[in-house]
């Protein structure tokens, strides 16, 4: 049961904002301005960082905010039109009163156009890793290197010539034979 009426103050003043962009949306039917939405959650004033009151913002998604490129999940500061709005409530009287009271509450209500749109932060989205792919190799049957083995068995077998052929030369040297000098 509330009726809301225009603020006595014609002039709207400009407030700073920050918010996060939740996403851009079509507009609801009786919304005919504008064709898209961006829906904005988290708002505070810029300056203090103090809540404005509300858990998400609705405003037009025109030319500014598109030449700003905002995405889903950017935090942006934009500026905004600002009016109060009286809202009537009734509330139930004390035991002693008859009927309801009556009492007007003071409401901020933001513009629906934004101007000096700026990202302050944008998320920064790591691509998911794409798995690598390791291919077990099969264990490789063990082989010898053919040609260490051969050089191997070479070696082998020049050792064996080589002190076969020192053994026949010393042994066909022929040693000087010792002569018999008397002493006299």
């Amino acid at each position: 049961m509330s009726h809301s009426h225009l603020a006595r103050s014609a002039s709207a003043p400009e407030l700073r904002l920050r918010a996060v962009v939740e996403r851009v949306a079509p507009a609801p039917a009786d919304d005919a301005p504008c064709q898209q939405v961006v829906h904005l959650s988290q708002p505070t004033r810029a300056a203090d960082g103090r809540p404005i009151g509300a858990s998400s913002v609705r405003l037009d998604h025109d030319s500014p905010w598109q030449e700003a490129g905002v995405q889903p999940g950017d935090t942006v500061l934009f500026t905004t039109t600002v009016r109060c709005v009286l809202e009537r409530v009734q509330a139930p009287a004390l035991h002693s009163e008859q009927g309801m009271t009556i009492r007007w509450r003071k409401v901020a209500v933001l513009g629906s156009k934004a101007s000096d749109i700026t990202v302050a932060r944008r998320p920064v989205v790591v691509p998911p890793r794409q798995p690598i792919a390791v291919v077990a190799a099969a264990p490789k049957p063990e082989r010898r290197n053919p040609p260490v083995l051969m050089a191997a068995v070479a070696a082998l077998v020049l050792t064996a010539l080589g002190g076969g052929a020192i053994g026949w030369w010393a042994g066909s040297r022929q040693m000087p034979q010792p002569t018999s000098q008397t002493a006299s």
